[in-house]
């Protein structure tokens, strides 16, 4: 049996290696438009590729990488100085010749979405996520909002969260935001009274060209978990997102075997909203001169 079968009732969602995808939906990672950002955001970074298998090229020392995030094989030019290619498969299990199994994996090895739903958008969630939402809506206390990303760090760095882990996503954040901009949301959610602080986040950025939305960072404060919060900004997020013409929404990293046990608990979160797995095979790599 699978160890995947932790995300209880899910399994019959998940697409497996070998699989097709869903009509109309690829992986944020395989967009023309997000990677060029990307590269401009990040120095000595270099959009490369054609059609079918995008990538980026940067360089550490002597030696050159690029990666790739596709099913199509990509196409490699001869430069006459040495680069490792990484070519992330994201359901093809064809490895053709040349290219050698990874020792590393340079992507999460399980990943979620969801197709949005123009009419009843909560029909695909679970029953427990439904009961939480009307716990929410039942509080009436809270307001939700689009909030600066001072505000939202700073309440971020006030969680639990182990430290190493704020300054990873801290860092995350504000990458996505040099290279994202206006494409960024930050929603917040406060008691509705005058001066009261965040007690909880969600953080999106958008990817227009292919009609989807993807989950970058979430935090919770006890006080808001106590209404269920984190349920009523996820539909805010759905709302917001339909309203802007989005097909999918991308929770990208799920927990899978062998993977921090300390993702288990953020992956459980992110499974209740009619989300879709796609179980990734092994990166390929080789080398080109």
């Amino acid at each position: 049996m699978s160890d995947h079968l932790w995300y209880e009732g899910e399994l019959g969602k998940t697409i497996c290696v070998g699989a097709a995808l869903p009509d109309g939906y690829r992986r944020y990672t395989q967009s023309e438009a997000y990677i060029r950002r990307e590269c401009t955001a990040k120095k000595h970074y270099q959009f490369v590729g054609r059609p079918g298998a995008y990538g980026a090229r940067w360089r550490y020392g002597p030696v050159a990488f690029e990666k790739y995030v596709a099913d199509e094989e990509p196409y490699i030019e001869r430069r006459g100085w040495p680069r490792k290619i990484i070519w992330q498969r994201i359901c093809s299990n064809e490895q053709p010749s040349g290219w050698k199994l990874s020792e590393t994996w340079t992507v999460p090895r399980l990943t979620g979405f969801v197709e949005l739903d123009s009419g009843d958008m909560t029909r695909t969630w679970s029953a427990h996520a439904r009961r939480h939402l009307k716990t929410f809506h039942a509080a009436s206390t809270w307001r939700l909002e689009p909030v600066t990303y001072a505000e939202f760090l700073h309440s971020y760095r006030k969680t639990d969260k182990p430290y190493f882990i704020k300054r990873l996503f801290t860092h995350v954040l504000r990458e996505k935001i040099q290279a994202h901009g206006v494409h960024v949301r930050l929603f917040g959610a406060r008691l509705d009274r005058p001066g009261a602080p965040l007690e909880a986040g969600l953080g999106v950025f958008d990817v227009p060209e292919i009609g989807q939305s993807v989950h970058l960072l979430s935090f919770i404060h006890p006080r808001a978990k106590m209404d269920s919060v984190g349920f009523g900004l996820m539909e805010r997020w759905f709302l917001e997102s339909l309203n802007k013409s989005m097909k999918f929404l991308d929770f990208d990293t799920f927990w899978a075997p062998k993977d921090p046990v300390m993702w288990r608990g953020f992956s459980a979160f992110k499974s209740q909203f009619g989300t879709r797995f796609i179980l990734h095979p092994p990166a390929l790599t080789r080398w080109s001169f």
